[in-house]
């Protein structure tokens, strides 16, 4: 189990430091992308440390978030991020989606996602400390 553990929140992070990546080279829609995969592994990473059990196979954040017991701690600005984030990942996904998306993401959103991402990441992290 730590094993597993411990991947998922090494797959988090080499996602988060994709996002900003992805950032400096002007690509908005993937930072958000990016983002969202990084909460996702942390999260399952939460379920494994607190359940002993391989995280379920979704990838809806605020599913993930009950599932790991974190939903009731979350505040309102750390639930908004994560629905946030989860519209921008819908998007990504289909052509017609990803092009107004690619039109309408902007540097500054980008950072924004970013740096609420990181905010959300350090807080998840000291839950399982």
């Amino acid at each position: 189990m730590c094993i597993v553990f411990d991947k998922w929140i090494e797959i988090a992070e080499y996602d988060f430091a994709s996002a900003k990546d992805m950032f400096k080279m002007g690509r908005y829609p993937y930072v958000a992308f990016m983002c969202h995969l990084a909460i996702e592994e942390i999260l399952k990473a939460v379920i494994i440390f607190k359940t002993k059990f391989y995280p379920p196979r979704y990838n809806n954040l605020e599913l993930l978030a009950k599932e790991a017991e974190l939903a009731e701690e979350l505040n309102e600005e750390q639930k908004d991020v994560l629905m946030e984030i989860s519209f921008f990942y819908k998007k990504i996904k289909y052509p017609y989606d990803f092009i107004n998306l690619k039109n309408a993401l902007k540097k500054e959103d980008a950072a924004f996602v970013i740096k609420k991402t990181e905010e959300l990441l350090k807080w998840i992290k000291q839950k399982i400390k």
